[in-house]
Parts: structure tokens; sequence; C-alpha cells
């Protein structure tokens, strides 16, 4: 299969394609106007003529003679017709069918005529002079028109192109032609939706292995004209039609170049970050198998990590694209909210929504998010300063020496240390967004495990989407009563019941949110942050076991969810054969800064991370063989052990009292 092709070219084809500085006149138009006109005008000229015109021709010319030979041509036309109509006569007679032939011609000339006649008394025509504004705005009026059809005809093409199986055909999988050369489909992650139970939002198999293109999936939340966008859930498809148009973003990167390979599976009604289907299968995660993939974009997350396409594209509203970039250890971009049109796009909540892609590789995810911004090529421009949030990072499970510490070296290296700054973000917060103090409930300030203020972000956040939520689905979740997963079921409905309370409040906390980190970060600053606040966790989880995950995930995504601002989940390599991610947040409508920054810092951050991975296992190693003699001599807890809570400094105590040299 192709792997990071061409892309060059698919840019210059969206970006440096000619427009047509100006389309062909509607001529045909203009020609009947001026050719009815200029009868009438013929007429009062050759009538009004002095009869002290020289005469050309004849000594006994006067006015009257001199009007019937104006109207000469006029005459022998009309003889002419007459000729014609009476040798018509002649050859319908005993044929029927010829007599039916001219009747039909002779309607259909008198309707031309009527037409022509409507035309010219709403111009008015025949007394008055027509405007040149007139003629201009009709001109213009045309060529729009015309230019508009021209999109849609090309629009249509590419469809037909992409997707050229009859719609009532059932689709293959793609284990049919990417696994028939010596694959191994059991090895292979799943990213597509059973055949059999669901045709139409499986995945389309394209001749397009051998092609030097770029490949896509787009889940089906995206509309493709012609097809029945699933939304995740079977009862979703069987009570909605195909849809009628193809949505801007797909077009949009079908017009640049690529050629979109599928739709794939994603969460129920995307009301998930977790990436788990029960009616379509969970694509399985390629980096960690027994650990979710993330949602609900975690189809087109798995396509990427699993080195199906080159990019796939997702939609984000509570974090659907940064967090399965993270647990599937890909790069994931959720750009600045309204930046890309949502149009074709099944709505979840429209405060959040935005759509957004996955690629492998920076310079792939730079020029896919230049198509989808319609941005020209920029120089990248040097950060101003990066901040890292000391809180926000002790929210996480994995170790700092795995995650700042590698941005912290690698912004060394190319800018150097004194754009580094330390904040306590959930304290600016706090003082800058005041509106949360309704949200600021006792329990969020008595939770260890999370930051107060980031709580109340993550809480005005969720209602404001269960509020929308509702409004857009309501009633067909309580019409159709739609079978859901585990865990969805209880979140959906919880939605529709959602009350209609604090709902201003909710969007002044929006308002002074972007006010508060736009002032902090200025034009080129960059804020850290942890994407989750830990590994991916195991496949089919109890829920309430992720409920303190869950908070400090959300408290996490609200700030680029709320704020509306860009922000890029990138991955930092494995740990414990676990993916490891960090995060990083401009302001909105920095998108093209961003993604720059990630082009210029993303291998010196790969090689960091893996410097700091292999330190990490050597040590860890070494620790493992050392904790098991201390404990056979007796020096060391089984306990702490177990718990893993002996570090490197508690063992070197240890061998101290015992009057051994670390």
């Amino acid at each position: 299969m192709a792997k990071s092709l061409e892309f060059g070219a698919f840019m210059e084809k969206f970006i440096l394609q000619p427009t047509p500085s100006s389309l062909q006149l509607p001529l045909s138009g203009l020609t009947f106007a001026v050719k009815d006109i200029s009868p009438g005008r013929n007429r009062k000229a050759s009538e009004g003529r002095s009869t002290e015109e020289p005469a050309d021709e004849s000594a006994g010319y006067d006015a009257g003679e001199g009007a019937r030979r104006c109207f000469e041509p006029w005459r022998a036309a009309d003889e002419e017709a007459g000729k014609r109509k009476l040798k018509r006569e002649f050859e319908e007679k005993g044929n029927s069918m010829k007599a039916l032939e001219n009747r039909t011609l002779d309607s259909r000339r008198e309707m031309d005529k009527l037409a022509a006649l409507d035309y010219l008394k709403s111009m008015k025509a025949r007394h008055a002079t027509v405007s040149a504004n007139d003629m201009l705005e009709k001109m213009h009026s045309s060529d729009a028109e015309k230019k508009k059809k021209k999109l849609e005809e090309e629009d249509e093409e590419l469809i037909k192109l992409n997707f050229p199986r009859p719609k009532e055909d059932f689709v293959k999988r793609i284990s049919d032609e990417v696994f028939e050369h010596g694959g191994d489909f059991l090895k292979r992650p799943k990213v597509y939706e059973d055949v059999s139970s669901n045709p139409t939002d499986a995945l389309l198999v394209l001749d397009a292995y051998t092609l030097n293109l770029d490949l896509e999936f787009a889940p089906v939340i995206f509309d493709v004209d012609g097809y029945v966008t699933g939304f995740g859930n079977p009862d979703w498809k069987r009570t909605h039609s195909a849809a009628v148009s193809t949505a801007p973003a797909v077009l949009d990167v079908l017009r640049a170049g690529a050629t979109c390979v599928g739709k794939t599976v994603m969460d129920e009604m995307a009301y998930s970050i977790n990436g788990e289907n029960v009616h379509y299968g969970t694509p399985t995660n390629p980096c960690a198998p027994d650990r979710v993939p993330g949602g609900s974009s975690s189809g087109s997350a798995v396509a990427v990590g699993a080195s199906l396409v080159d990019f796939s594209l997702g939609t984000d509203t509570g974090g659907s694209v940064r967090v399965p970039a993270s647990y599937c250890g890909i790069l994931g971009f959720r750009p600045s909210h309204d930046a890309i049109s949502t149009s074709g796009v099944t709505p979840m909540a429209q405060s959040f929504d935005t759509v957004g892609w996955f690629a492998r590789d920076p310079v792939i995810l730079n020029r896919v998010g230049r198509v989808l911004l319609h941005l020209p090529n920029m120089d990248p421009v040097r950060p101003s300063q990066i901040i890292i949030p000391e809180d926000c990072f002790s929210l996480s499970s994995i170790p700092n020496h795995l995650t700042t510490q590698v941005l912290v070296k690698s912004v060394e290296k190319l800018f150097g240390g004194q754009i580094l700054k330390q904040i306590v973000l959930g304290d600016y917060v706090k003082e800058k967004v005041p509106s949360l103090q309704h949200f600021m409930s006792k329990g969020n300030e008595e939770q260890a495990y999370n930051i107060p203020s980031l709580a109340a972000l993550s809480s005005a956040m969720r209602l404001l989407q269960r509020y929308e939520f509702k409004k857009n689905h309501a009633e067909w979740v309580t019409t159709v009563n739609p079978a859901l997963g585990p865990g969805l079921h209880e979140r959906i409905w919880d939605a529709v019941r959602t009350p209609e309370e604090n709902i201003d409040v909710c969007h002044s906390v929006k308002t002074e949110l972007r006010a508060a980190l736009a002032s902090l970060l200025g034009d080129h600053g960059v804020l850290a942050l942890p994407t989750v606040p830990g590994y991916p966790p195991k496949l089919q989880s109890n829920p309430s076991s992720l409920e303190v995950f869950r908070a400090r995930a959300f408290s996490l995504l609200s700030v680029a969810g709320v704020s509306g601002f860009c922000q890029v989940s990138i991955p930092l390599g494995m740990h414990n054969n676990l993916p490891v991610s960090i995060s990083l947040l401009a302001k909105h409508g920095s998108d093209a800064f961003l993604l720059n920054l990630v082009e210029t810092l993303y291998d010196t951050i790969k090689k960091e991370a893996e410097i700091s991975e292999k330190t990490s296992s050597s040590l860890y190693a070494g620790w493992g063989t050392l904790s098991k003699a201390l404990l056979q001599k007796g020096f060391l807890h089984q306990r702490l052990i177990v718990s893993g809570g002996c570090s490197s400094w508690h063992i070197a105590m240890i061998l101290i009292l015992h009057g051994i040299s670390p």
C-alpha cells in the first residue's frame, strides 16, 4: 500500500490551481434580445426618414416608396415563409406523423415567441433603453450560476471517482485487498464496520494502493453524497436517509488530490472518548491491543496508527481527536473553533464541534491542515514563550522525565531555555474567569485528585455540551429509543433530561477564558499540557472505575474546548509498551503557527523521547535486579516492590543505612 506519497503535488494542485478570471458570457441570450429589438428600431428609423434625402437609384423617389423599399427584405422573408408553409401542407397530406411533428414544432416556436415577448416587456425593450447596469447584473449573475454549476459538476465527478460502486451493492472489506498477499488478517487492526450488518458505512476499498495519491479515512459522521451517515449507531442509520451532498471538509481534501478509502467506526453519537462500539466492534489499538483506541474518532486514528493510510479525518468536540491520537501514538490536530466548516457533519454540540485530522508525519499533518484551513504557505515563527503548568502535569500518572523533560530539552536545543516558563494554571484560570464561581462546588474544592478551577471549567463545558446535544437529538432519542451501549445509554439520556439552567453563564465562561488565555500566551506563545492524564485504559473497563481518570481527562481537555484554541497531540514514544504523549496549545487563529512549530520540533522531540525511554528502561532493569537482591537480604519489604513505592532515592538511603555504598 502507498505510504506518505507525493504530498507536494497534492498541495500544489489545491493551492496553485488557477481560477478563471472570467467565465464565458451567455451570448445566446444577449443575441436573442438584440435581434428582437433591432427590427422595431429599423422600422421607426425608416418611417421617420426625411423626404428630402437624395435618391440613390430613382428620380421618382418619394417617402412612401422609400418606406416600401425598406420593408422589401421583410416582405421577401414572409413570402419565403409562405412557400415553406405550402410545401409543408402538401407534405402533410396522407402523412399523419409528419403533421404531428410539424404541429409540435409550431407549438415550440410559439412558446419561444411568447417567452421572448415576456422578456422584452419585463425589460421595457420596446419603448425604453435597456440600462448598462441591468445588462451587467444579468451577465454577472449568469457567470456566478455557471461557476457554481461547474463546481457542482467537478464535485460530482470526485464523488463518482472515489465511490464508484453502486449504492445498493455490498462493499468489500479491507482484508479482501490489503491482506490477500500473505498478510495475517488476525494480527491486523480492525478499523471498518461489519459488512453484513452495515454495508454502506463499511470500508469502501478502491484500487488506490498503487496510486501516487494520499489516502484518507473519514468516520461515519461525515456526509458523503448517496450514503447514509451512520453516526455510529444502527438505529440512526435505519431511520435516516442517504446524504444528498458531501461535507465540504471531505471535498476539500478530494479536490486537493487525496483519495477517500472509506468510512470508519466511531463511538455512538460521538458521545465517548473510549472508542468502544458494541454494535460494530471496537477498532484494535495498534500500539496496545488490550487497551481502548480512544474516541470518538477511533477508527480514523487506528487507520493512521496501523499505517493503512497517510492521514484521516475526525471530529473533536470534547477530545475526540486528541484522545485517540494520544492512545494510538500518532499526531492529532484540533483546529481553532469555527476555523473549518462543519457543514455536512452530524452535530454533537456546535459550541465545541471541530473537524480535526490525524497523521504520523508532521509534514503531512501540516499540509493537510493548510488544505482544510485554506491557508497559504508561511515561514515558521519562533515561539515567544512555552509555558509549562506544573499543576496540570501533576494530574498525570506518567513520569515527568518522559513528558515535560523531553519537551524542555528539545526546546532548549532549538530555541534556548529562556523562553520556557512555569505557571500554576488552575490559580490563573480561577482569577481571570470569574464566571466559574457558578460551577465551583464544594465537591470540586475538596477533590484531591483534581484542580478545582479546571474541574469547574469541565463542568461548564459538559453542561453546555449536554444542552446542545439535547437540542440537536432529543426528539430522535425519545422517539426511536435506540439501542445504546453501556455507559452511552446513561450519558445520552442524562443529556436528554438536562435542564436549561446556567447556559448563559457557560457562554460567559467561554468568552472570559478565551480572553484570559489570549492575554497569557500572546501572539506566538504556547501552553504545554498532558493530552490525557495517563495510559490508555484497558478494554471493557468498568465505567465506575474510570471516574477519576475521566474527571482529570476532561479538566485537561476543556482548556482548548472552552477557549476554542487550537491544540495538537504529539506522540513521545512508548513506555512499558504503552504510548505516551504531550500537547501544545496556541491561541485561536494560530493554527498555521502551531502546525509549523510541530514540524520544527518533531524530530528533536522524537530523539529526546528515545533517549529518555532508554534511560528509563536501564534504570528500571537495574532497580529490578537490585530490589530482588535487597529483598533476599531483608533490606527491602515486598510491599514496596509490589506497590512501586520505592524510588532510587529510597534504595540509596537503604544502602547507606546498611553501610553499603550506593
